[in-house]
Protein backbone atom coordinates (compact mmCIF):
# COMPACT_ATOMS: atom_id res chain seq x y z
CA UNK A 1 0.00 0.00 0.00
CA UNK A 2 2.42 2.03 1.22
CA UNK A 3 4.87 1.87 -2.11
CA UNK A 4 1.30 2.14 -4.37
CA UNK A 5 0.80 5.56 -2.84
CA UNK A 6 4.46 6.81 -2.99
CA UNK A 7 4.12 5.55 -7.23
CA UNK A 8 1.04 7.91 -6.86
CA UNK A 9 2.34 11.21 -4.94
CA UNK A 10 5.81 10.75 -7.58
CA UNK A 11 3.74 10.55 -10.49
CA UNK A 12 1.43 13.70 -8.90
CA UNK A 13 4.54 15.68 -8.51
CA UNK A 14 5.84 14.94 -11.92
CA UNK A 15 2.80 17.21 -13.51
CA UNK A 16 2.01 19.36 -10.90
CA UNK A 17 6.56 20.39 -10.95
CA UNK A 18 6.93 21.31 -14.08
CA UNK A 19 3.75 23.13 -14.49
CA UNK A 20 4.36 24.70 -11.25
CA UNK A 21 7.63 25.70 -12.20
CA UNK A 22 6.89 26.73 -15.99
CA UNK A 23 3.66 29.39 -14.28
CA UNK A 24 5.97 30.80 -11.94
CA UNK A 25 8.92 31.69 -14.33
CA UNK A 26 6.22 33.09 -16.30
CA UNK A 27 4.69 35.02 -13.39
CA UNK A 28 7.93 36.35 -12.50
CA UNK A 29 8.86 37.96 -15.64
CA UNK A 30 5.55 39.07 -16.21
CA UNK A 31 5.65 41.19 -12.69
CA UNK A 32 9.07 42.56 -13.39
CA UNK A 33 8.41 43.40 -16.63
CA UNK A 34 5.31 45.19 -15.95
CA UNK A 35 6.93 46.80 -13.29
CA UNK A 36 10.03 47.98 -14.96
CA UNK A 37 7.63 49.56 -18.08
CA UNK A 38 5.13 51.03 -15.90
CA UNK A 39 7.91 53.03 -14.30
CA UNK A 40 9.27 53.73 -17.22
CA UNK A 41 5.79 55.10 -18.77
CA UNK A 42 4.82 56.67 -15.89
CA UNK A 43 8.07 59.00 -16.42
CA UNK A 44 7.36 59.94 -20.36
CA UNK A 45 3.12 59.80 -20.08
CA UNK A 46 0.74 60.67 -17.45
CA UNK A 47 -0.05 57.79 -15.29
CA UNK A 48 -3.75 57.45 -15.46
CA UNK A 49 -3.07 56.61 -19.02
CA UNK A 50 -1.45 53.60 -17.75
CA UNK A 51 -3.69 50.20 -17.98
CA UNK A 52 -2.82 47.02 -16.00
CA UNK A 53 -0.85 44.60 -18.39
CA UNK A 54 0.53 47.10 -20.22
CA UNK A 55 3.87 46.24 -19.21
CA UNK A 56 3.76 42.67 -19.96
CA UNK A 57 2.51 43.72 -23.58
CA UNK A 58 5.60 46.73 -23.84
CA UNK A 59 8.21 43.77 -22.47
CA UNK A 60 7.07 41.90 -25.67
CA UNK A 61 7.27 44.64 -27.94
CA UNK A 62 10.50 45.96 -26.93
CA UNK A 63 12.63 42.09 -27.00
CA UNK A 64 10.47 42.31 -30.57
CA UNK A 65 12.54 45.64 -31.36
CA UNK A 66 15.91 44.16 -30.46
CA UNK A 67 15.35 41.34 -33.03
CA UNK A 68 14.71 43.86 -35.36
CA UNK A 69 17.19 45.82 -34.70
CA UNK A 70 19.83 43.07 -35.00
CA UNK A 71 19.23 43.41 -38.46
CA UNK A 72 21.38 46.09 -38.55
CA UNK A 73 25.10 46.41 -38.82
CA UNK A 74 25.78 48.78 -36.28
CA UNK A 75 23.80 46.82 -33.89
CA UNK A 76 25.34 43.78 -33.95
CA UNK A 77 28.41 44.95 -34.04
CA UNK A 78 27.45 47.17 -30.80
CA UNK A 79 26.20 43.99 -29.34
CA UNK A 80 29.66 41.65 -30.06
CA UNK A 81 31.46 44.81 -28.77
CA UNK A 82 29.43 44.14 -25.51
CA UNK A 83 29.88 40.33 -25.40
CA UNK A 84 34.04 40.85 -25.66
CA UNK A 85 33.63 43.21 -22.59
CA UNK A 86 31.73 40.76 -21.14
CA UNK A 87 34.26 37.87 -22.30
CA UNK A 88 36.41 39.27 -19.74
CA UNK A 89 35.19 39.31 -16.81
CA UNK A 90 35.78 35.78 -15.06
CA UNK A 91 32.07 34.56 -13.49
CA UNK A 92 29.98 36.89 -15.64
CA UNK A 93 31.20 35.69 -19.18
CA UNK A 94 30.52 31.71 -17.94
CA UNK A 95 26.84 32.49 -16.99
CA UNK A 96 26.20 34.80 -19.67
CA UNK A 97 27.80 31.83 -22.14
CA UNK A 98 25.69 29.11 -20.94
CA UNK A 99 22.38 31.64 -21.53
CA UNK A 100 23.26 32.60 -24.82
CA UNK A 101 24.01 28.99 -25.79
CA UNK A 102 20.69 27.73 -24.70
CA UNK A 103 18.96 30.36 -25.90
CA UNK A 104 20.86 30.00 -29.02
CA UNK A 105 19.08 26.03 -28.98
CA UNK A 106 15.86 26.92 -29.04
CA UNK A 107 16.48 29.84 -32.10
CA UNK A 108 16.13 29.82 -35.37
CA UNK A 109 18.23 26.97 -37.64
CA UNK A 110 21.38 28.96 -38.88
CA UNK A 111 25.58 27.85 -38.87
CA UNK A 112 26.55 26.84 -35.81
CA UNK A 113 23.03 25.96 -34.22
CA UNK A 114 22.40 22.81 -32.83
CA UNK A 115 19.67 21.72 -35.56
CA UNK A 116 20.05 18.23 -36.11
CA UNK A 117 19.81 15.19 -33.74
CA UNK A 118 21.88 12.20 -34.10
CA UNK A 119 23.50 9.19 -33.10
CA UNK A 120 27.20 8.86 -32.36
CA UNK A 121 29.25 5.84 -31.82
CA UNK A 122 31.84 5.86 -29.18
CA UNK A 123 33.42 2.49 -28.32
CA UNK A 124 30.91 0.35 -29.21
CA UNK A 125 28.21 2.57 -27.53
CA UNK A 126 25.65 5.07 -29.21
CA UNK A 127 25.46 8.48 -27.76
CA UNK A 128 23.15 11.38 -28.23
CA UNK A 129 24.23 14.15 -29.78
CA UNK A 130 24.08 17.05 -32.08
CA UNK A 131 25.76 18.36 -34.89
CA UNK A 132 26.78 22.18 -34.55
CA UNK A 133 29.30 22.68 -37.41
CA UNK A 134 30.06 20.71 -40.94
CA UNK A 135 32.80 20.47 -42.10
CA UNK A 136 34.55 20.43 -38.85
CA UNK A 137 37.91 22.39 -40.97
CA UNK A 138 35.66 25.28 -41.00
CA UNK A 139 36.07 24.94 -37.23
CA UNK A 140 39.78 23.42 -36.31
CA UNK A 141 41.41 25.00 -39.73
CA UNK A 142 42.61 21.03 -40.39
CA UNK A 143 42.56 19.74 -44.03
CA UNK A 144 42.15 16.22 -41.84
CA UNK A 145 38.80 17.59 -40.59
CA UNK A 146 37.10 18.61 -43.84
CA UNK A 147 34.78 15.12 -43.79
CA UNK A 148 34.54 15.11 -39.74
CA UNK A 149 31.37 16.62 -38.19
CA UNK A 150 31.79 18.88 -35.06
CA UNK A 151 29.01 17.29 -32.31
CA UNK A 152 27.98 18.32 -28.74
CA UNK A 153 27.40 15.65 -26.77
CA UNK A 154 24.91 16.65 -23.71
CA UNK A 155 25.05 15.26 -19.76
CA UNK A 156 22.08 14.12 -18.37
CA UNK A 157 20.66 15.61 -15.39
CA UNK A 158 22.96 18.68 -15.68
CA UNK A 159 23.94 21.20 -17.65
CA UNK A 160 27.09 20.92 -19.85
CA UNK A 161 28.81 18.76 -22.02
CA UNK A 162 31.14 17.77 -24.70
CA UNK A 163 31.96 19.05 -28.19
CA UNK A 164 33.75 16.86 -30.56
CA UNK A 165 35.33 16.03 -33.72
CA UNK A 166 34.25 12.95 -35.22
CA UNK A 167 34.21 11.25 -39.04
CA UNK A 168 31.23 11.54 -40.48
CA UNK A 169 31.12 7.58 -40.75
CA UNK A 170 30.17 7.37 -36.96
CA UNK A 171 27.41 9.37 -36.92
CA UNK A 172 23.67 8.45 -37.77
CA UNK A 173 21.26 10.44 -38.53
CA UNK A 174 17.95 10.51 -36.38
CA UNK A 175 14.31 11.32 -36.68
CA UNK A 176 13.87 13.12 -33.57
CA UNK A 177 13.29 17.09 -33.37
CA UNK A 178 16.00 18.71 -31.36
CA UNK A 179 13.43 19.26 -28.52
CA UNK A 180 12.68 15.92 -28.50
CA UNK A 181 16.21 14.65 -28.67
CA UNK A 182 17.16 17.44 -25.92
CA UNK A 183 14.46 15.80 -23.27
CA UNK A 184 16.05 12.66 -23.74
CA UNK A 185 19.74 13.58 -23.12
CA UNK A 186 18.54 15.57 -20.44
CA UNK A 187 16.43 12.45 -18.91
CA UNK A 188 19.42 9.80 -19.68
CA UNK A 189 16.44 8.13 -21.92
CA UNK A 190 13.64 8.21 -18.75
CA UNK A 191 11.24 10.20 -20.60
CA UNK A 192 10.07 8.94 -24.32
CA UNK A 193 10.66 11.63 -26.78
CA UNK A 194 6.84 13.12 -27.48
CA UNK A 195 5.54 11.79 -24.02
CA UNK A 196 4.17 13.69 -21.32
CA UNK A 197 3.97 12.20 -17.69
CA UNK A 198 0.94 10.83 -17.85
CA UNK A 199 1.36 8.64 -20.53
CA UNK A 200 0.70 5.37 -19.87
CA UNK A 201 4.03 2.91 -19.97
Amino acid sequence: MLRRLTALFLRGLSVVLPLGLTAYLLWWLGRGSERLFRRVWEALLPPDWYLPGLGIVLGLAAILAVGVLMNAFLVRRLVRWMEAVIERVPLVKTIYGSIRDLMAFFGPAREGAMNQVVWVEVQGMRLVGFVTREPAGDLTGLAEDADKLVVYLPMSYQLGGYMVVVDRDRVTPSDLSVEDGLRLAITAGASQPGATPNDDA
